[in-house]
């Protein structure tokens, strides 16, 4: 038996929209891991992602009063700076420098699928430890997404730790040569039915106004995962991140009375969490559920 829709398990009429507002990169840095602890504190987001391999998750674990937090799967080291090693020992998961593998490409050709595995379960596991509650799993950059080999670890990890997976369901058979929202749902697994970035909204055009017909021709009926990344404006943010006026746009748009909550009230869109949507499963019993495979 597949599973519902996150719309239907939430019983959402069938044109209602609502929205999981979800923020990326906790423990990244000093600025990002600052930016999403004060954005979960005041305002609407309801819902962060840790990643465990980076440099800063001690300070995120400190920080952590309870919050909604899933994991962001790490295998990968992409920013020229901060290059996250594995936290398990797994040398084909290692670059010439000691990091992860600096490109998706790497990972898929050379990564040990039992290393990977090993080391996507040891990020949960450690996650766990830390005191996180973990409501749900994403993959970092969608990279376990897109082989269907990786998305086979990523499916098993959903189901032994019976939360939801985030990502994006345009990754389907046209895009990625398999329907891997199917499979994940065929599966019991649930999944929201859109993932959008805030980024698709250019900077210079975050008005009151831009906002609100932003979100009501990119939102749809059901749960979309909104996707942002709050980041306080420090230097560290502006060495790190060419884009970093992005982190410090969405953080105001997080921590202000006005603007986000304000468009979303107005077009009547209710919020979400994955803590929810994770509960909501369980409870109907729709989580766990018995294993698939992306190969076929």
């Amino acid at each position: 038996m597949g599973a519902p829709s996150a719309a239907e398990l939430f019983e959402l009429p069938v044109h209602a929209r609502a929205v999981i507002i979800c923020a990326e990169y906790l423990g990244f840095s000093h600025a990002t891991t600052a930016g999403v602890t004060n954005a979960l504190r005041s305002g609407p987001l309801n819902s962060a992602r840790v990643m465990a391999p980076a440099p800063w998750v001690r300070a995120a674990v400190n920080l952590h009063r309870g919050e909604d937090t899933g994991l962001s799967v790490v295998l990968n080291a992409h920013h020229p700076i901060l290059h996250c090693p594995p936290i398990t020992f797994a040398p084909t998961l290692l670059d010439g420098t000691g990091g992860l593998p600096a490109t998706p490409e790497e990972l898929w050709e050379h990564g040990d699928l039992d290393e990977v595995h090993r080391e996507v379960r040891s990020q949960i596991e450690r996650s766990i430890a830390w005191g996180f509650d973990v409501s749900h799993l994403a993959s970092h950059l969608d990279i376990m997404v897109k082989r269907p080999e990786f998305f086979d670890i990523f499916i098993d990890a959903a189901i032994e730790f019976a939360v939801p997976l985030s990502f994006d369901p345009r990754l389907n058979e046209s895009t990625i040569g398999f329907p891997a929202t199917k499979l994940a749902r065929d599966e019991g697994i649930p999944t929201p039915d859109a993932v959008v970035s805030l980024r698709e909204l250019d900077i210079n055009h975050r008005s009151q106004r831009d906002l609100e017909i932003w979100l009501d021709e990119n939102l749809g009926a059901g749960i979309t995962e909104l996707t942002m990344a709050p980041g306080i404006d420090t230097p560290e943010l502006h060495d790190l991140f060419a884009d970093w006026e992005y982190f410090v746009s969405d953080l105001s748009l997080l921590t202000t009375s006005t603007n986000l909550t304000q468009a979303l009230k107005k077009l009547d869109i209710k919020t979400k969490s994955y803590r929810e949507l994770r509960d909501r499963a369980r409870l109907l019993g729709v989580l766990p559920c018995r294993k698939v495979s992306a190969l076929g």
